[in-house]
């Protein structure tokens, strides 16, 4: 069984506040684009066989026990008590520590192909909660397209848009290192907004209404201790990107273009402009 799991970028992303329990309450605007990891499952006899293949060679994909596919396999195979195993090998595309969500949607797409396999079906609710165990920006890739996400990610309200049948063209920059997750959050001041903007939209969601709040909080941080990530966001606008933003707390930066033929010749340009060992990618919603 061969699958696909999307990336996803952030379109908005606003920390409300830090609760008790260390988590950050957040308002977000995800979107699946077609950036895609490929996923193989097979059958075995009783074992989770995991295996994961990289693009590059400085993309550390952590194997097995760290990885949250894999985990998503264990806690699937012993919620339902299955007896099968499976054989599972990941072909990565999606930039490892990037913003994009990249091992959240493995995960899901993982889950639903040992469904599938084992001929088991389970609960949406069910599903939900042991998605969130997994991470609280798993259950988006449940949902994929458009969503709203509140909470600590796991409150989502899947959004109708305006590019819903005429994709969004998008350059995607990511430097070929990570921002750790865990250390953007450290880095965020402790005073918060209490600006709801996601809250005021109303459907559908405009391009027009994404270029006036296109935000996101991280890059404040991110950027001092990170200025070429800057530099790539100044080069998309240079080039044409009608907003450019991180992604999640990063490391990887994208561009929106009106057109592919203006995101094509913003890939060429771009692709002089920077380094040598930083990716370029050409993709759109879906």
């Amino acid at each position: 069984m061969e699958l696909l799991a999307p990336a996803k970028v952030n379109l908005f992303l606003e920390i409300i506040g830090k609760r008790a329990d260390g988590y950050h309450e957040i308002d977000t605007i995800l979107q699946t684009i077609n950036l895609y990891d490929k996923i193989s499952i097979s059958n075995r006899d009783q074992e989770i066989v995991f295996k994961c293949n990289w693009l590059r060679p400085e993309d550390i994909v952590p194997d097995e026990e760290d990885n949250i596919a894999y985990r998503a396999a264990i806690l699937l195979k012993e919620q339902l008590n299955e007896k099968k195993g499976a054989k599972i090998v990941i072909k990565k595309n999606i930039p490892v520590g990037a913003g994009l969500g990249g091992g959240s949607s493995d995960a899901v797409c993982v889950i639903r192909g040992l469904l599938k396999l084992w001929h088991r079906k389970i609960e949406r609710k069910d599903l939900e909660k042991l998605t969130l165990k997994l991470g609280v920006d798993v259950p988006f890739f449940l949902h994929q397209g458009c969503c709203f996400a509140k909470g600590i990610g796991e409150k989502l309200t899947l959004v109708r848009t305006s590019w819903s049948k005429k994709p969004l063209c998008l350059v995607l920059v990511n430097p070929g290192f990570p921002v750790p997750t865990k250390m953007a959050y450290r880095l965020l001041p402790d005073r918060f907004t209490d600006r709801h903007v996601i809250d005021k939209i109303k459907s559908p969601l405009t391009e027009t209404v994404l270029k006036s709040i296109a935000f996101n909080r991280f890059e404040e941080v991110v950027f001092r201790h990170y200025p070429g990530l800057k530099e790539i966001k100044q080069s998309l606008i240079k080039v044409g990107a009608e907003l450019a933003l991180m992604s999640g707390s990063g490391s990887t930066i994208f561009g929106i273009f009106n057109t592919e033929k203006d995101a094509m010749s913003a890939y060429r340009e771009i692709k002089r402009m920077i380094p040598e060992e930083y990716k370029i990618i050409l993709s759109e919603t879906i």
